[in-house]
Formats: structure tokens, C-alpha cells, sequence
């Protein structure tokens, strides 16, 4: 928090009752938002409202993209799709009328017509994308969520990175920010809350569920949005206009008014016009070879003559063997002398005994030593960096676990200055 105490030109103690008299939000100079005035220790959900969630995907060879159901993804929720690869943005909603049928397995031909549809399970697939490509997937009806434990002094702190969210949610109450001015901010100190002075800017919430009604995500200026029918067939609407009437204050309509986009091609490779797109012909092996590719398969060659048995090389130049390697040294696997976590190397923390393949998010108090990694398939996991001198409110700092949602899973290191080194 120094780096907080940096803005602050005067600091004036406050005593509990007073901290927890009216909840209010406070913007720091250094980008930290703290939220004063509640229960001291609790955890709390914080929504960043205004900001969708974001996920990666890639096609498959066939240009067709699979979105896992899962509670994420609800009914009639908006989900936007853009083509890294092609630049377009393609949008949908989950709604009932998307058609349910058996997924072919991809057999590498292109799919280039745009369908959406499911299966038995629930998983929402879309194809005419380019394959093999990278797709960022955007989920516009729900927001992020992360769980952060109010401190002491009963209040919340955590970065606002960039993009800035409209809103910071927590337990119904939402914090806008637009047009907020940041300030000195504030600090907890040996249970005591000290705020800056001259007072900074508060910001009083708003009922959450009116700013979020006023507020949606709504979709991307390019999007081309698919109109689902009854029968689960789709109609896209026409991509923006690359040539739009250049008087910013009327208004057109392509084909009418405006130049029409360009006509729809083929994917790269084939040949004649949507929808009538032709793959072209299958690749074949080189001339003496025999299989169709990949699975070429080279003439055979004829034998070369040998040396005799136990020697190297080739005749002429024919070498007796050296002699065997030493075996290699056994590997080098530290592990904690007791407990769940060692010191390695000196400024790294080894952690075990965490859900294997899981990807965790972990921090002390005020996600002080803030790390992100992947647990091993046995639950191990190496963190570079530590701190192990962090103090807290005159302790030594701990270490807690979160998933990727920010929910709490443990707290791995209840003492950093205590962490043994490993074995």
C-alpha cells in the first residue's frame, strides 16, 4: 500500500463505528477502488459491470467452432463471435429455436456456409468461420465476477484495470464510474481506517438492478447479427457498408443509397462463388512414392552394406562401439519437509495438493505477491518471485487460492516468514 500513502497529503484516523457508517467508493490516484463502510472480514462478490465475458476458442479444420454448455451460458443469453483471422463479428442469441442435430466429425473439408445449431448435450456450434483459427468469444449477458474479503477496517481494494468498467456491483449497490475524479484514497492501519485530507471524491451507489437495466452490453458496432426462425434455420444481417455516405448526419441504406459490401468469396483455395464453392483437388504423393498424403510413403531403398556386429559407422569407415553412457542422475524432485508448501530456490514457492489441471489465481491480503498459474496433473505448482518479507498489518503475510472466478479455494501459506525450504 505505499504506493497508495503516495497520494495522500494528510491522513485522518477514523474509528470503526464511523467506518461503518455509510457505504461509500472511493477511486485512488492509483487506480485501486476501495469500497468503506462494510463488514469487516467477509467475503464479497464484486461485479464489474458493463463488461462482458471473454473467452478463447479455435475453429477446427473444418472452419467450425464448439462452444461447451455449461451455467455460464444461459437461455437466451447474446454471444458475439469474431474471426480473428477474416475480422468479422458474427452475433447470436441462445434461444430455443436453434435446431438440434448430430455433429459429423470433422474429415478436414471446409464447411463455408454459416449455420448454428446443437446437440443432445447442449453444445452450440457455428461453422462458415476460417479454419483453424483463433475465435474470441464474448458473452454480452453476464459480467465478471470476483470474491475479495473485506480487511479490518471493513472495507474492500482492489486494481481497475483497462478497459474501466461502468460499474463496480457488489451485494445490489452499484458504484459508476464515469466521470469520477481520483483522489488520495484510503489505508488501513493496525485496525484503523485513515482517509485522505483533504477528502477525495466519494461515490454513492445506485440500486444495481435499475443501472444494469439502463445500462446492457450491447453488441459491437460490425456485428452481424443471425435472426434464428422456428424451423432453426438462420439469416444474417448484411456486414457494415466499406464505403458508407460520407455525410456523417444522413442516413442510408446499402444497396439503396450506399455502395453495396463487396459479393461473398470462396475460402481461400477454392474455386466459383457462394454457395456453389468448389474444394480443390486432393493433394497427392510424389512421383515414385505411393499412400495419399499426409501418409506418403517413400520407395524402399536398398540395403546398405553393414559393419560387422558391434562396431559403428559404415563400411569403409567402420568404428568399435564406445562405451556405455554413465547412467543419468536421478531426477531432482523437491518436495515441502512437511505441510503443503516449501521455499525453492530461494525466492520461489513450491505448492502441492491443489485440483490438478486447474487453473488458480493466488494472493495475501490485498492480493499482495498476485500470481496466476496452472496446477500441474498431480496438483503441483511453482511460484516465481515471492515476496516472502510481506507484511500485514504487523505479520508476516500469507498466501490464499481463488479459481478463475475469483472463488475462494484455500489458503495455501498461512505464514510466509514460516515456509520451509524444500527437500
Amino acid at each position: 500500500m505505499q504506493k497508495l500513502t503516495a497520494f495522500i497529503v494528510a491522513l485522518v484516523a477514523l474509528s470503526p463505528s464511523a467506518a461503518l457508517a455509510q457505504v461509500s467508493g472511493y477511486l485512488g490516484a492509483d487506480g485501486f477502488f476501495s469500497i468503506r463502510g462494510l463488514e469487516a472480514n467477509k467475503n464479497y462478490a464484486v461485479n464489474l459491470g458493463g463488461m462482458p465475458i471473454i473467452r478463447a476458442g479455435t475453429s477446427n479444420s473444418c472452419g467450425i467452432l464448439r462452444i461447451a454448455g455449461s451455467g455460464t451460458i444461459k437461455a437466451s443469453d447474446r454471444l458475439e463471435i469474431k474471426d480473428e483471422k477474416s475480422g468479422n463479428i458474427y452475433g447470436f442469441e441462445n434461444s430455443l429455436n436453434i435446431s438440434i442435430k448430430e455433429t459429423q466429425r470433422c474429415d478436414g473439408s471446409i464447411k463455408p456456409e454459416r449455420e448454428i445449431w446443437k446437440d443432445d448435450k447442449g453444445t452450440i456450434y457455428i461453422s462458415g468461420l476460417s479454419p483453424s483459427s483463433a475465435q474470441t468469444i464474448r458473452l454480452l449477458s453476464s459480467t465478471p465476477t470476483r470474491t475479495i474479503k473485506a480487511n479490518i477496517c471493513g472495507f474492500i481494494s482492489f486494481k481497475i484495470g483497462a478497459p474501466r468498467p461502468g460499474a463496480i456491483i457488489v451485494n445490489n449497490q452499484a458504484f459508476v464510474l464515469a466521470n469520477v475524479q481520483s483522489g488520495g484514497g484510503i489505508v488501513c492501519r493496525k485496525g484503523k481506517l485513515y482517509v485522505a485530507y483533504p477528502p477525495q471524491p466519494t461515490i454513492n451507489p445506485i440500486v444495481a438492478s435499475t443501472w444494469l437495466q439502463q445500462n446492457p452490453i450491447s453488441w459491437s458496432s460490425s456485428t452481424q447479427i443471425a435472426s434464428i426462425s422456428g424451423s432453426g434455420g438462420s439469416s444474417w444481417s448484411p456486414p457494415p457498408n466499406p464505403n458508407p455516405n460520407p455525410d456523417p448526419d444522413s442516413s442510408c441504406t446499402v444497396g439503396v443509397n450506399c455502395d453495396p459490401p463487396p459479393p461473398p468469396t470462396c475460402p481461400q483455395g477454392y474455386t466459383g462463388t457462394p454457395p456453389n464453392c468448389q474444394a480443390p483437388p486432393p493433394p497427392t504423393c510424389p512421383q515414385g512414392y505411393t499412400g495419399t498424403p499426409p501418409n506418403c510413403q517413400a520407395p524402399p531403398p536398398p540395403p546398405p552394406p553393414t559393419c560387422p556386429e558391434g562396431y559403428t559407422g559404415t563400411p569403409p569407415n567402420c568404428e568399435t562401439p564406445p562405451p556405455p553412457p554413465p547412467p543419468p542422475p536421478p531426477a531432482s524432485n523437491p518436495k515441502p519437509p512437511y505441510g503443503s508448501a516449501c521455499r525453492l530456490n530461494g525466492d520461489s514457492l513450491l505448492i502441492i495438493g491443489l485440483p490438478p489441471n486447474k487453473r488458480l489465481i493466488f494472493g495475501g491480503a490485498e492480493m499482495s505477491n498476485y500470481r496466476e498459474a496452472t496446477a500441474s496433473d498431480s496438483g503441483k505448482v511453482i511460484l516465481n518471485g515471492i515476496d516472502f518479507n510481506e507484511i500485514w498489518e504487523g505479520s508476516s503475510d500469507g498466501l490464499d487460492a481463488f479459481d478463475e472466478e475469483s472463488n475462494f479455494i484455500r489458503n495455501v501459506v498461512p505464514s510466509l516468514e514460516l515456509v520451509p525450504n524444500c527437500v
